[in-house]
């Protein structure tokens, strides 16, 4: 895959920082597992409220979820100290590698390839690369390490449920619902579309915390994607 190829060459600018990378994995995944922690000690609570057990044992799991919760919150700071620095060092590295090639580039180069492109390699493709050598790590595996604690701590509430949870999951976010014709509403600087874009709504997902729309257009094809469940006419 050209992605992958391209992500192996920048592994030689990994290395040198290979245990701070480690140092903020090791705080992602304690974050993480922490964060899985605090439900299930609220749960304790909350069945100690229900037993009648004494106010003492309450205040003993309220002070636990507020210490897990400063704990959580000092590693989650340390995970982005850690990531974030490794990656502008990274990017550091990065800059001073291009430039030194740069440098020996012969003057046809720089009379065939425009100076703001150049430029835009020093600056905004390095800055997105640097987001691939450090925010993108740790968000990745705050991702897996989150869903594996929380996989974890529902298979041991219930198993049944968990797996009837994951089907509906799965199978939920694939359902496409048709519809009928819909009006887009585009710029205004648009000559000739003032009351909007004429197209086909193709198919409605409804993925929880939004739904995507997809719509067949005169120009091509268009996803608009909206907060929450939206209500088709």
């Amino acid at each position: 895959m050209p992605g992958l190829s391209s992500l192996r060459s920048l592994l030689p600018y990994l290395k040198p920082y290979r245990l701070a990378i480690s140092g903020g994995v090791l705080l992602v995944v304690g974050s993480a597992a922490i964060s899985s922690v605090i439900p299930w000690v609220l749960r304790d609570g909350v069945d100690a409220v229900g037993r009648g057990a004494p106010a003492g044992r309450v205040w003993r799991d309220a002070s636990l979820m507020v210490a897990l919760a400063i704990v959580g919150g000092v590693m989650r700071y340390g995970m982005r100290e850690v990531m974030n620095g490794v990656s502008r060092r990274i990017e550091y590295d990065l800059r001073n590698a291009l430039f030194r090639h740069l440098v020996t580039l012969d003057a046809g180069f720089y009379a065939r390839v425009r100076t703001g492109d150049i430029m835009a390699r020093l600056t905004n493709d390095l800055s997105a690369v640097r987001m691939a050598a450090g925010p993108a790590i740790m968000y990745f595996v705050n991702t897996i390490a989150g869903g594996a604690f929380a996989l974890a701590f529902m298979l041991r509430i219930d198993a049944r449920l968990t797996g009837i949870a994951s089907i509906l999951t799965a199978t939920a976010d694939g359902v496409p619902h048709t519809t009928g014709q819909a009006r887009v509403l585009v710029r205004p600087d648009w000559v000739g579309l003032g009351g909007g874009l004429p197209g086909r709504v193709e198919a409605v997902w409804f993925r929880g915390s939004h739904t995507d729309v997809d719509v067949s257009t005169p120009f091509g094809s268009l996803v608009i994607r909206t907060p929450g469940t939206t209500a088709l006419a």
